[in-house]
């Protein structure tokens, strides 16, 4: 996996993570993923003030996991997303990441 942040940076992240609890390193995961979630709807919604629900959805699931998983599963998960439908009963063997993606 490519990193833009410097190996010395990395290391001390590492060590101050390693001193937390698991409970504290999860809070800390699910506060940044909510932080790049509205980040992301926000420039969307920037750059397509009239969006919809529906397409924002597609779109916000393309910026978040657009290279991570298959074509054909994430053409699944873009069709159901368009029609508002949720991922329940998605084969979850297919939601791995695909060969070389890291």
């Amino acid at each position: 996996m490519s990193s833009d942040t410097p190996l010395d940076v990395e290391i001390e992240l590492d060590r101050l993570f390693a001193t937390r609890s698991g409970s504290e390193r999860v809070r800390m995961a699910c506060g940044m993923f909510d932080s790049a979630r509205a980040m992301a709807v926000g420039a969307i919604r920037a750059a397509r003030p009239d969006i919809g629900d529906a397409s924002l959805r597609v779109e916000l699931f393309d910026r978040l996991y657009g290279g991570e998983i298959d074509g054909d599963w994430q053409h699944e998960v873009r069709q159901r997303l368009a029609r508002g439908a949720g991922t329940e009963g998605l084969d979850a063997e297919r939601s791995r990441p695909t060969e070389g993606s890291d």
